[in-house]
């Protein structure tokens, strides 16, 4: 506590007993005072007690607390709307992790720093979540506390004092980094492989060929699966040799009528036409012709896939999954060491332009829909057997020319 001398509008001196508390709403200092005639230690006394009880009904008004779990349900309620259904798929999943730590009864209003750091290197060490996972759920708890904060509730965690540590880098850690793509000879090995088994499955020879192809007009292309599989024949122009990239097929129901599984691509950086070359156009043509075969042969009895004249369809004429296509790619043999999943093209297809071919990272981000180069070069851009070698060649030629 502490005295302030005034002067009234009378001209007379009084003296203005001052204290300060903290507002747990906002977090920050407020101030109260009660005005005396006199400075004496009975006049402190009593204005002690009066700004004890004038802090006391003040913070009694800021008292508001909730679980966290329906403070994260509420966040959610809110934030659904501006979310594609994927994402909110995405989001559901991740504040889930959140009470394999934390039960469900726990107050916002209990959670501390501590405790929010141990939860996290929890997920990260026992667990065994990886780091960027460990890192958007940090984030997704931020987003939570500062919602909470705007609608008033009592909030003692100060996001920004949360530190999580990465763990150091291993070799193998590095390895596996560079093991989210596939050299040329070694994407062309699995088609190779994938297209050999109708000599022990002949029935299914038309399926492995077509499934085939999409890999390879991944790779050529560079689309993310979805993108693919939401491709119309209306996207494709033969005399341009181009392809426009509107939508994204999706697992989960997004509309109605035609367009229930469908999306827009990921970013409005997806959005995007791209140059394609002789061999993709030549598998777009022939699966175009098979297709009509197959819709005849399955009297369309997958109705929106028939009526919007889908390219990517399975034999039976429906949507190819990525699940399944994922599942094909789990009997590959001829690859050992590496993850295969359709993503592998993409990646593939990333690093094949800019390091076997030299293509600049911006030409790159804007074919495959990247909305800067950051996310190529930091994600995507690994260092090919066959770069490596045309560096040592480089240097080589470079050193003979010095001799002579």
């Amino acid at each position: 506590m502490w005295i302030e001398e005034v002067i009234d509008d009378a001209g007379n001196k009084k003296y203005k007993y001052c204290e300060r508390y903290k507002n747990t709403q906002t977090g920050r200092w407020q101030r109260v005072s009660v005005t005396y005639t006199k400075r004496t230690n009975r006049a402190a006394k009593l204005a002690q007690d009066e700004l004890a009880r004038k802090i006391a009904e003040k913070q009694a008004g800021q008292v508001k607390d909730i679980t966290f779990y329906e403070m994260v349900i509420q966040w959610f309620e809110q934030e659904r709307n501006s979310k594609r259904i994927s994402t909110q798929a995405t989001i559901k999943s991740s504040y889930k992790r959140f009470f394999r730590i934390w039960d469900k009864d726990l107050l916002l209003s209990q959670i501390t720093v501590h405790m929010a750091e141990d939860m996290l290197n929890c997920l990260y060490h026992e667990y065994h979540y990886s780091w960027s996972v460990i890192r958007d759920t940090r984030s997704l708890l931020g987003r939570v506390i500062r919602f909470a904060k705007r609608r008033g509730y009592t909030v003692q965690i100060d996001y920004s004092e949360i530190i999580i540590r990465q763990d150091a880098l291993t070799p193998e850690d590095i390895q596996n980094k560079q093991k989210k793509y596939l050299e040329i000879d070694e994407v062309y090995c699995v088609l190779a492989e994938i297209r050999s088994w109708q000599d022990r499955l002949p029935l299914k020879t038309f399926f492995y060929n077509r499934i085939a192809e999409a890999f390879e007009f991944q790779f050529l292309t560079g689309l993310r699966w979805g993108e693919l599989a939401g491709l119309l024949e209306s996207d494709y122009h033969a005399d341009e040799k181009t392809i426009d990239i509107r939508r994204s097929y999706t697992n989960f129901k997004v509309g109605k009528g035609e367009n229930t599984h469908f999306n827009l691509p990921k970013n409005l950086y997806s959005l995007r036409t791209i140059a394609l070359s002789d061999r993709a156009c030549e598998i777009i043509e022939k699966i175009i012709e098979e297709n009509k075969m197959i819709r005849v042969a399955s009297n369309c009895r997958y109705k929106n896939s028939c009526k919007l004249n889908l390219i990517f369809i399975g034999t039976g004429g429906g949507h190819m999954t990525n699940n399944r296509a994922n599942k094909v790619l789990k009997q590959v043999t001829c690859i050992s060491g590496k993850k295969l999943t359709t993503h592998i093209f993409r990646h593939s297809h990333i690093t094949h332009l800019a390091t076997d071919l030299g293509i600049p990272l911006a030409a790159v981000a804007k074919r495959v829909g990247h909305c800067n180069t950051n996310t190529t070069a930091a994600v995507y851009l690994h260092a090919t057997e066959s770069g490596m070698e045309k560096i040592i060649t480089a240097l080589n030629a470079e050193e003979e020319s010095r001799e002579k």
